[in-house]
């Protein structure tokens, strides 16, 4: 079997900005794994890449548009705008 690739410093950026947007909710790992069906602690520890359809789930969940989850994240360390 083919070994999937995995970008952990794009996932760890993910995994940090859903994990922010669960906390300005006031919201525990708990409640959203209730209302999604999810298991939020998993996601939250970035080991575990995560699929578009769950992505969309907590976007849709959180009320953030995907593009403003996105913003600023970049693929790889080299690419931080705040880099010299």
């Amino acid at each position: 079997m083919k070994r999937q690739r995995r970008n952990n410093f794009l996932i760890g950026q993910v995994v940090h900005r859903l994990k922010e947007c669960r906390q300005a909710r006031n919201l525990t790992q708990e409640t959203v794994s209730d209302h999604t069906r999810l298991n939020i602690g998993r996601i939250e520890t970035g080991r575990h890449d995560i699929s578009l359809s769950t992505l969309a789930i907590l976007c849709d969940y959180y009320n953030v548009p995907p593009r403003e989850l996105f913003q600023d994240i970049v693929t790889h360390s080299s690419c931080r705008k705040d880099r010299p």
